[in-house]
């Protein structure tokens, strides 16, 4: 068991400071990937006549051989339309693919781009009859593990902390 030791007459509890140095390397080593990120932006542009969705991805990686976008999931109203799964991204930046996509005005298509390292972004839009959509996402991307880790940690420091008094 630890010893409690006396700095300038008051106890010192060698137990409390471990768990907070522990909480504290927990944090540290878990954000250490800052590569691993969600794709920063989609856009969608779909061509009624040519029945093509267009979809563009900006994902900023340092290599695109292993970290990159692998896996692709396209549905059309709420049901899974198609899948597609990758090995590489072809470029370290913004990259665009065309899918062929039967769509008639009305149907909402949602497009979801997964990341091999964790994140993701989705993005939906409504056909409309103007030769085109409309877009109705609203930019959103999955957020970070790192940052629930850390509230997590902190929010356990301060229980251990309080539970100690």
């Amino acid at each position: 068991m630890l010893e409690k030791k006396y700095y300038k007459g008051k106890k010192m509890n060698y137990g409390k400071i471990g768990v907070i140095i522990l909480c504290f390397l927990a944090v540290i080593l878990a954000s250490q990937n800052v590569s691993a990120h969600s794709p920063s932006n989609m856009s969608l542009n779909y061509d009624s006549e040519s029945q093509k969705l267009e979809t563009t991805i900006t994902h900023q990686v340092s290599n695109p051989d292993s970290h990159y976008i692998y896996n692709i999931v396209i549905k059309k109203n709420g049901e899974t339309y198609n899948t597609f799964n990758y090995t590489n991204q072809p470029s370290s930046s913004s990259f665009t693919y065309t899918f062929d996509i039967n769509a008639i005005e009305g149907d909402a298509i949602e497009v979801t781009a997964l990341c091999i390292q964790g994140g993701s972004i989705t993005k939906q839009v409504s056909i409309s009859d103007e030769n085109g959509f409309s877009d109705d996402s609203d930019g959103s991307s999955t957020p970070g593990f790192e940052i629930v880790l850390l509230i997590v940690s902190l929010l356990a420091i301060v229980i251990i902390l309080r539970k100690k008094r």
